[in-house]
């Protein structure tokens, strides 16, 4: 889990608002005793806390209330945004250049060399969960991996690579209605991850040689599935007005996200 290697100080202060969330009225102090943090941390988060325009902490005689859910989502998005691990793995995920220097790594997200040293080797260690790793200054192995972990950091960390807009979001949803949607066979159109899995499929597509899918596919070819697959990309490329068809490995990938995308 990549949770397990961003930075401490970050994790602390989400496990402060999810407490605050999960225990309405708490204390800053059963705070400290209940996550085991010190207690003037815990104080100088409080204060972030009620200093945060969308986040709406409210404070009754020391007892604290947090119960407006978006502003939490923004919150946390806000809080993940300064783990430069994450910036790291970001920039190396949407980074094709194998030359690419530490130097020009340390410009491109103002940090330190010896910084951008430390995060790299935390990256490394983050990368080997997903089977990937590091070739100087950019991510390299399993492609569907590489979409998994991009899709990851969309989705819940806020990262945005390949961003997929409302537009397009709703363009899916229509589609997956259209082709999958039955009494029997239901794809959720809300999950967000599978959107972000499928638009990565049409943004990503120049790397379809590196999928390595067939093994897995092997267990569910059918015949109507496939049509729907493929009836699918037919319409969503045409909404796209992209013309130019999908390569096999392209095409094995959709097949691969909408089978664990269904609810049966």
């Amino acid at each position: 889990m990549i949770n397990n290697f961003i930075e401490p100080i970050i994790n602390k202060k989400l496990s402060i608002v999810g407490t605050i969330f999960t225990t309405p009225g708490i204390t800053v102090e059963a705070i400290s005793k209940v996550l085991g943090f010190n207690l003037s941390f815990c104080k100088r988060t409080i204060i972030e806390l009620i200093h945060h325009s969308e986040l709406a902490l409210k404070n009754t005689n020391g007892h604290y209330y947090l119960n407006n859910t978006a502003g939490i989502i923004q919150y946390n998005s806000e809080t993940y945004q300064q783990s430069l691990l994450l910036k790291y793995l970001s920039f190396a995920l949407n980074n094709n250049d194998e030359n690419t220097s530490i130097i020009n790594v340390s410009f491109t997200l103002a940090r330190s060399t010896s910084s951008i040293y430390g995060a790299r080797r935390l990256a490394n260690k983050a990368l080997k969960e997903y089977h990937l790793k590091l070739n100087h200054n950019t991510v390299t192995g399993d492609e569907l991996n590489k979409r998994l972990l991009i899709a990851l950091l969309n989705v819940k960390y806020g990262f945005k690579i390949h961003p997929i807009t409302d537009t397009k979001r709703q363009i899916l949803r229509t589609l997956i209605t259209k082709h999958f949607n039955s009494d029997n066979v239901i794809v959720n159109i809300d999950n967000i991850f599978l959107l972000e899995l499928i638009s990565l499929g049409v943004n990503r597509s120049k790397f379809d040689d590196n999928l390595h899918l067939v093994a897995k596919l092997n267990r569910f070819k059918t015949p109507l599935f496939d049509q729907q697959v493929k009836n699918f990309i037919d319409d969503y490329f045409t909404s796209l007005n992209i013309h130019n068809s999908l390569s096999k490995s392209g095409y094995q990938y959709f097949k691969f996200i909408f089978f664990n995308g269904l609810h049966h």
